[in-house]
């Protein structure tokens, strides 16, 4: 994910495919500036856009298969790279593959 920092408006969470490029071109039409930097360099993020689950998976399928990365698809879905075997696969990861580490704290109450 990526983070974009406004001067005045405090920090955007970049989630893909979720709109965020939209909001960066705003951002830089607006301030001038739109300024990645990493999640670790930053206090705490401010705010992001959610996506429903299925149009983003949807949408990341697409995404994929438009950049010619059936590769990857296929990897995800058992050797086949139709959105109805990735998305199995997306949403039923191998437990060899779920990274083991803490879970994020995005804001401290």
């Amino acid at each position: 994910m990526k983070h974009l920092a406004h001067p005045t408006r405090g920090q955007f969470v970049h989630m893909p495919k979720t709109g965020g490029t939209w909001v960066r071109r705003k951002l830089l039409r607006e301030t001038g500036r739109a300024e990645h930097h990493r999640a670790v360099d930053l206090p705490r993020p401010s705010w992001g856009i959610v996506r429903g689950p299925s149009d983003w998976y949807e949408s990341y399928w697409l995404h994929c298969m438009r950049a010619n990365r059936r590769r990857d698809l296929k990897a995800w879905g058992g050797g086949s790279h139709e959105f109805r075997d990735v998305l199995y696969g997306w949403t039923h990861p191998a437990p060899e593959l779920v990274p083991m580490h803490e879970p994020a704290v995005l804001f401290d109450s």
